[in-house]
């Protein structure tokens, strides 16, 4: 099965990986505020369990006072920004309910996650606005926003504005195939708005990379460095699946698993999260793409015997950037300078230059169908590089023959004039200059 689904991933482009990491990075974010909303009234409302007003107020009395005389209560909020970043500050200024904003605020990062993830808004600051209204409410979130799976969301957030797209052409569409109102050509006060929408720069995808493999290493050399003898006898999952905080059904079936099969699990545990991690790193993509299969595998059994909200879904998104190539997947040809250039080829002309219908123009068949739903054919880096090569082999051989033939043919213009022995040799060369 991993070996058929290298086989299938192989083929995607870089820009692929980032759709479909944007998408699922914004899947995250809507779980993560679809269960503040779901919650927060029983948690931190005015009659909740640690109300949000309590908690604010804490904080503005351990802050330094702020100047004697009247303070504009907008220079005020952001004041205490600046020593506690969350918008929360701002409700008094509004003269809204700090409450009521909060789950403002948690709305609109629900809105930007749902348009995110259908495709409609890519955009890096749609996810700058995210990780903003997120980090706003894990800050007055106190005990019941202090998980690991907060901060992971949030470490994850901040890589993704690196990684997302920066030009409007790449960060805008609307689902179902439909035209978008932006215009493909970018503004050019964005960055990287003189690649072409599709490029993906090689540099931004590995803070992710790196960020998946200090979690799960740090995962697994905290169970050793805990010195439980669970884990250092390969017994935690005897007691694992029947004390953890909510179990699923499969936690059940899990449980009645012979011992032998529950250490092994155990093993291949500890195997998958303290040396196979440096795989997640390593400079081969097909090693990066074993190491986060694995990752994925893990992920699936942990989220079929126990809850933890979006922490194993987040967890299993890092693990696309990863398989991801450093850059857009063009083959290397050579120029008429002799340089070296990366350019998309196909192995038919005219789908190169007009196949596809997003994107720009004709990036849909020679980029494997990526950005414009598939033009034209796909061909390997090696067929391109080998067709282009045939073409300019082909090239020179023309220019060589048209060149001994003007070279014959003023050689016998001179003959003409001056009869030689030679004037047979010389027509027979004109009439076949191969």
């Amino acid at each position: 099965v991993m070996a058929m689904a290298m086989a299938a991933v192989r083929r995607w482009s870089a820009s692929t990986y980032r759709k479909l990491f944007l998408a699922a990075m914004a899947t995250c974010y809507a779980c993560a505020f679809a269960s503040w909303l779901a919650q927060s009234t029983a948690l931190l409302g005015e009659a909740g369990l640690l109300p949000v007003q309590n908690y604010l107020a804490k904080i503005k009395q351990q802050k330094p006072a702020a100047p004697q005389g009247a303070v504009d209560p907008w220079e005020e909020a952001t004041r205490l920004w600046w020593s506690e970043p969350t918008l929360a500050w701002y409700a008094a200024p509004l003269g809204l309910d700090v409450h009521v904003f909060n789950d403002g605020v948690a709305l609109v990062g629900l809105c930007l996650a749902c348009l995110a993830a259908i495709g409609v808004l890519r955009h890096a600051l749609v996810f700058a606005a995210m990780f903003v209204c997120y980090l706003s409410l894990y800050k007055v979130g106190q005990t019941f926003y202090s998980f690991q799976w907060d901060i992971l969301l949030l470490e994850a957030g901040a890589c993704t504005v690196l990684y997302a797209p920066w030009s409007l052409s790449a960060a805008f569409s609307l689902p179902f195939g439909l035209p978008s109102p932006i215009s493909p050509i970018p503004p050019k006060w964005w960055p990287w708005s003189g690649r072409r929408a599709s490029t993906v720069p090689g540099g931004v995808v590995w803070p992710l990379r790196w960020l998946l493999f200090k979690l799960m290493f740090m995962s697994g050399v905290v169970k050793i460095q805990a010195d439980c003898p669970t884990w250092l006898k390969l017994t935690a999952l005897e007691y694992h699946f029947a004390t953890q905080c909510i179990p699923t059904p499969g936690a059940w079936w899990a449980h009645q698993l012979p011992p032998v099969l529950l250490r092994l699990g155990v093993a291949a545990t500890l195997l998958i999260e303290i040396p196979l991690p440096f795989l997640l790193i390593a400079p081969s993509v097909t090693l990066r793409r074993l190491g986060a299969m694995l990752q994925v595998l893990l992920q699936g059994m942990i989220i079929a015997t126990g809850n933890y909200n979006f922490f194993n879904l987040l967890t299993a998104t890092l693990c696309i950037p990863v398989a991801a190539n450093d850059f857009d997947d063009q083959p290397w040809a050579l120029e008429d300078g002799g340089g070296l250039t990366a350019e998309p080829t196909s192995s038919n002309p005219a789908q190169s230059k007009g196949g596809g219908s997003g994107g720009k123009g004709g990036d849909g068949g020679s980029r494997r169908g990526d950005d414009g739903g598939g033009g034209g054919s796909a061909t390997s880096p090696r067929s391109a590089l080998q067709e282009k090569l045939l073409q300019q082999s082909m090239q020179i051989g023309k220019e060589t023959r048209k060149e001994s033939a003007n070279t014959n043919a003023n050689t016998n213009t001179k003959s003409s004039t001056k009869p030689s022995p030679d004037s047979s040799t010389n027509d027979s060369v004109a009439a076949d200059p191969n």
